[in-house]
């Protein structure tokens, strides 16, 4: 009987200290930040769906523990059941890991805008879909910066559009800088361009 109440004690004692392990432990929060939304999603898929010492009560309510702001207002209304779990993460999926796909298919769409004609309407044309594009991605949480300009936007222009940009090593070029110094020069092409008026004959 004194065993039987020794290992008893043992297990419980186990138990707790697993408890402890578990309650201390810190598990991924999102609170529907969108540019977080990958990071996030790997950190719970290792550390709660796919951890074998919870069942699936336990992995919804470590779900929705760590849903703060705009993500636990997407859930709202779905119960933290058993049967509810799978409904769960594909509401969250939808809802924020598209914005990844959506960012790699905006980055392809400026890729693959043609680059600008030497005429000056032509340069106006693409400099707005270009800021279109840019616009879009910041929104969606990415970072623009000056190498990816560098990379991907001067080489949608003539050279002589962009020729200070490239040429000027001494400048620490910022990405707001880049595009203000493109749209300068695209408005002073188009301004050489435009024909001249004719003066009115008295």
């Amino acid at each position: 009987m004194k065993e039987s109440f020794e290992a008893l004690a043992v297990a419980m004692t186990r138990g707790q200290t697993q408890l402890r392990i578990t309650n201390n432990r810190t598990f991924p929060k999102f609170n529907g930040e969108v540019s977080n939304f990958a990071s996030y999603w790997r950190r719970f898929r290792r550390t709660v769906d796919e951890n074998e010492d919870f069942d699936t009560l336990e992995k919804v309510n470590r779900l929705y523990e760590g849903l703060s702001g705009d993500a636990l207002r997407v859930t709202e209304g779905i119960d933290a059941t058993v049967a509810n779990y799978e409904t769960l993460k594909s509401i969250l999926v939808e809802e924020y890991g598209s914005y990844t796909k959506n960012k790699v298919d905006m980055v392809n769409s400026l890729r693959n805008l043609r680059k600008a004609s030497n005429k000056a309407s032509d340069c106006l044309h693409v400099l707005r879909e270009i800021k279109i594009i840019l616009r879009r991605l910041e929104n969606a949480g990415s970072v623009i910066t000056p190498e990816f300009c560098f990379l991907e936007v001067t080489n949608k222009f003539p050279y002589h559009i962009v020729k200070k940009i490239l040429t000027d090593k001494t400048q620490n070029w910022k990405v707001d800088e880049i595009l203000a110094k493109i749209t300068e020069e695209v408005k002073a092409y188009s301004w050489k361009k435009k024909p001249k008026e004719i003066s009115p004959v008295l």
